[in-house]
């Protein structure tokens, strides 16, 4: 019998490891927002540079959108741009509002697979750029985050000629704000749930983030759907006004958020949805959210 569990074991673990074939470009395509076609698709696909497979656990399509274009990338989890950390089937939305670069707001789609199969190609990923001709992405090509980051700029940032000013922040498991070095304050929560909220003076040494844009203030919206329908969603920020990472100003930022952030059209594509073989993504990510901060970049 021991001898039918350890084959068993070790089937479902090649079955859960199995590579699939990704397609890789080092070069990027921009699509003219209002001119989505297939033609263009097409034509645009065709110029792309140095494209080739390799086999990964999981394929990687980026959508990043700008006001008059996106920026397309087709990468894996072998070689991750940005938040690319999710290794199963799933769609993510990530806003990033950035105070430090004079207000600049960018939205990232970043569509993960694992299909051995598609209909317009060889890799998954490419599949899912012809689909963008469906247009069931274009009502997030249209959102407007600028009432957003004016309602939430005056209770996280403010303009500061001196740099020396004391800035008080408070850190977990603290019940008073205390000065901070680090001239800026941190503050994270998952699904809406203050038992998972993670607030600290400056970055957490748990961030992963580049080391030249710690300093950034910005903010970063992500709500992300598994294959097997589970939702994770997460806001953080990092900001200079006293005491702005306490619960009160979280709570606050929250609100603005669920008023002001409405991403209810955002769906997986059907052929994605599937059930999980193991925990999702989306489970795990809360479970181990005291252990793991990777904050959008600006790339």
């Amino acid at each position: 019998m021991w001898w039918y569990s350890i084959v068993f074991l070790f089937c479902v673990h090649s079955v859960m490891s199995q590579d699939v074939l990704c397609l890789f470009s080092s070069d990027t395509i921009l699509l003219d927002r209002n001119g989505i076609t297939q033609v263009n698709l097409e034509r645009e696909f065709e110029r792309l540079s140095n494209k080739d497979g390799r086999e990964a656990k999981a394929c990687h399509l980026v959508l990043t959108i700008f006001t008059t274009f996106v920026r397309v990338q087709f990468t894996s989890n072998i070689r991750a741009i940005g938040r690319l950390i999710a290794q199963e089937p799933s769609l993510s939305a990530i806003t990033s509002i950035n105070y430090t670069r004079s207000n600049y707001i960018q939205t990232q789609l970043i569509y993960v697979c694992d299909a051995t199969s598609t209909i317009f190609g060889d890799y998954c990923n490419q599949d899912y750029y012809f689909q963008l001709s469906s247009g069931e992405l274009f009502w997030i090509f249209n959102k407007n985050y600028t009432e957003i980051q004016l309602l939430l700029q005056p209770i996280l940032y403010e303009e500061k000629n001196e740099t020396n000013q004391t800035l008080n922040c408070f850190e977990q498991d603290k019940v008073n704000a205390l000065a901070c070095t680090k001239s800026i304050c941190f503050a994270r929560q998952i699904n809406d749930e203050t038992n998972n909220t993670e607030i600290s003076c400056g970055m957490p040494k748990s961030s992963s983030i580049d080391e030249h844009i710690r300093s950034f203030l910005q903010v970063n919206i992500e709500t992300r759907l598994c294959s097997n329908g589970e939702t994770y969603f997460e806001f953080s920020y990092t900001c200079n006004t006293n005491q702005c990472n306490g619960q009160d100003r979280i709570d606050k930022v929250r609100e603005i958020i669920s008023q002001h952030y409405n991403i209810s059209n955002f769906q997986l594509p059907s052929n994605l949805y599937k059930p999980a073989v193991s925990t999702s993504y989306c489970q795990t990510r809360i479970q181990n959210s005291n252990h793991s901060m990777i904050l959008s970049t600006f790339r």
